[in-house]
């Protein structure tokens, strides 16, 4: 009983939201019990994941909490009006592409509930076939029992086709040897709960899809794996994007023919599932709403509304007629770079960068509802990193709900994508930490380079020696005929020069054997720091040029600590990149103080920045007592 007390309480509190509606009257409410909901989740995947690895606990739980939320009826969007609308017109023979709902043709309908609640009434629809199939049993319903009846119908083939992706997941996980229990992260997600049981929005359409994607992609099915990207596209026609990866990853399994035959015939089911909607269809009509879309809508958006802000005060109109077309441009070169560079493998590989897309095409559109955040929670099971920033999105989706309400928009937006941003660089910052160590390397080289002095110097805790390759180089002023030694505790040289490792304590070389020792941030990672100053100094004959990361109120030194931590992260196997290991940082007239005590005289000691942390600069030369005849390396 205690290992499924916290399932049990779990369900209650989804209970709880599906009672307040959740409506946008009760929208406070509901948001503190759906941020409750979304931790309650991390800790179950967290702490009780394998009890969440039993597909019984996972789907059953799915199912049971779609039940709770299928009988609510909630206002938090007027889109299932519209959904109705375009089932109707098919159970009645209709193209719902062919005319716009205010068409005089249609006027015999226009007294209808649903022509009044639905908005963009001058727009032809823009679902794809694949959501309008999922529309039809509700719109069928609606002829019969009316608004609830249908609303019902509508929901429960929507929960039953995204279940059946689900399932497919939870398969395709299985085949992969990958755990079951970040599926629920998607599955029994409060945002999916409200969104496809309680809204009803035809995101379930494309789960189905992407069910049937990974399950052909971790089965080798490659007809498969294509039927699930057709669905896929006749419900949001974005996936059209991941075709790409798809082809070049069959093509380096089985090669051109095969892919395309396996192609051909996978495609097939999306191709007849879509004849039925192009006769009768307004093309021309469909494309110009969609674009319209594009040009006029905006909410929750991201690089949009910032271009928009900054660029309004430059331009005699409004810009945001011209960011749309411009940033969708942007969106088909990221999408291109993704489909031709993308790594495709493996089946998580190519699922992987359809959830780059995915996320691509969110960051630069002008439109981001919640329900949009579907489209990538389901991929979660098969990453290991990007988790956290669309988990954070899925819980700020919610109160976006609020703007409905009279909330203001720009407060709610900075705090959806400013934590979004956050959390990416926290996940993706190992990676583009290797791409700035380089040029940190040149820019440390030159806070020290006027410092430098004769031909041998070591560069003491080089790290990747990219500071000791830019002073071999000259950066800042000429370095000809000059030798650069790297030496450090642990091998994770990337670059071209001697180097020598030691056990951070005792450096193999002799007294005064070289003309300058330079220390770039090294010290407070040092296992014995004293120790180190006290060889750098006995190994030299010239100058110990130092760089520290100091700081004056103990704030600082705890803001420190923590920054170098998250910096250093995964960075070697020794104290560099240990989460344990104790960091030295110390104030200016602390240094100064060890600094002497390892028999060292202070030339200079000097701030190098006016703002941010307190980095600083110690010229340092053997104090007269500890000069010893030289000794050549």
């Amino acid at each position: 009983m205690s290992r499924s007390l916290p399932f049990v309480a779990y369900l209650v509190l989804a209970a709880a939201l599906a009672a307040l509606g959740p409506s946008l009257a009760a929208l406070p409410l509901a948001l503190v019990v759906y941020s409750a909901l979304t931790l309650f989740l991390l800790a179950l995947v967290q702490w009780r994941g394998p009890v969440l690895d039993d597909w019984r606990v996972l789907l059953g739980g799915a199912v049971l909490l779609r039940l709770l939320f299928l009988g609510v009826v909630t206002d938090l969007s007027v889109d299932p009006f519209r959904y109705l609308w375009d089932g109707w017109l098919t159970s009645d023979g209709l193209n719902p592409f062919g005319h716009t709902p205010s068409d005089p043709s249609l006027v015999g309908r226009q007294e209808d509930l649903l022509f009044r609640e639905m908005n963009s009434r001058d727009f032809h629809s823009i679902y794809p076939p694949l959501s309008q199939w999922l529309f039809l049993p509700g719109g069928w319903a609606y002829a019969q029992w009316g608004w609830e009846g249908a609303l019902l119908a509508l929901k429960g083939t929507l929960v039953v086709a995204e279940l059946v992706g689900v399932t497919l997941l939870l398969r395709a996980l299985t085949r992969l040897e990958l755990r079951p229990r970040h599926l629920a992260l998607y599955a029994w997600n409060p945002l999916t709960l409200v969104a496809i049981a309680g809204v009803g929005h035809s995101e379930a359409g494309l789960i189905l899809a992407l069910g049937v994607l990974a399950l052909g992609l971790a089965g080798n099915l490659h007809p498969l794996a294509w039927a699930g990207l057709g669905l896929a596209v006749i419900s949001k026609g974005v996936p059209v994007f991941v075709a790409p990866l798809l082809i070049r990853h069959q093509v380096g399994r089985v090669g051109w023919s095969r892919t395309l035959r396996a192609a051909g015939l996978g495609l097939l089911p999306a191709v007849l599932l879509s004849l039925p909607f192009l006769r009768g269809a307004n093309v021309a009509g469909v494309l110009d709403s969609a674009d319209l879309y594009v040009r006029l809508f905006e909410f929750n958006s991201g690089v949009y509304a910032l271009l928009r802000m900054g660029l309004a005060p430059l331009m005699p109109t409004d810009p945001g007629h011209l960011l749309g077309p411009l940033l969708r441009w942007a969106f088909l070169g990221v999408a291109a770079w993704v489909g031709l560079r993308h790594a495709v493998h493996d089946a998580r590989m190519v699922l992987g960068g359809a959830l780059l897309l995915f996320g691509a095409y969110l960051v630069l559109a002008t439109t981001v509802h919640p329900w949009y955040l579907l489209w990538g929670l389901p991929l979660l099971a098969f990453v290991e990193r990007w988790r956290t920033p669309w988990l954070w999105a899925g819980w700020a989706a919610f109160p976006t709900y609020l703007v409905y309400a009279g909330a203001p928009t720009a407060p709610i937006a900075a705090l959806f994508w400013g934590g979004v941003a956050l959390f990416a660089l926290h996940e993706g910052f190992p990676a583009l930490r290797q791409r700035l160590l380089p040029l940190a390397g040149v820019r440390k080289a030159k806070q020290v380079e006027a410092y430098v002095q004769g031909e041998i110097v070591l560069d003491l805790g080089a790290g990747e020696g990219y500071v000791g390759r830019a002073l071999a180089r000259g950066e800042g002023r000429a370095g000809a005929g000059r030798t650069v030694i790297l030496a450090d505790v642990e091998d994770l040289f990337q670059v071209s020069l001697p180097r020598l490792l030691f056990d951070g304590r005792n450096l193999p070389l002799g007294p005064a054997s070289v003309d300058t020792v330079v220390l770039s941030l090294v010290l407070h990672h040092a296992e014995d720091p004293d120790r180190l100053l006290a060889e750098a100094i006995r190994i030299v004959r010239g100058r110990v040029v130092i760089t520290e990361s100091t700081y004056r109120w103990p704030w600082e030194r705890c803001a420190l600590d923590r920054v170098d931590r998250w910096v250093n992260r995964e960075r070697g196997e020794g104290p560099l990149g240990s989460g344990s290991a104790p960091l030295y940082f110390d104030t200016p007239e602390g240094w100064e103080t060890r600094i002497r005590s390892a028999g060292g005289r202070v030339l200079e000691s000097r701030r190098l920045n006016r703002i941010g942390h307190r980095h600083h600069l110690f010229v340092v030369e053997p104090a007269p007592t500890t000069v010893t005849s030289a000794t050549a390396f």
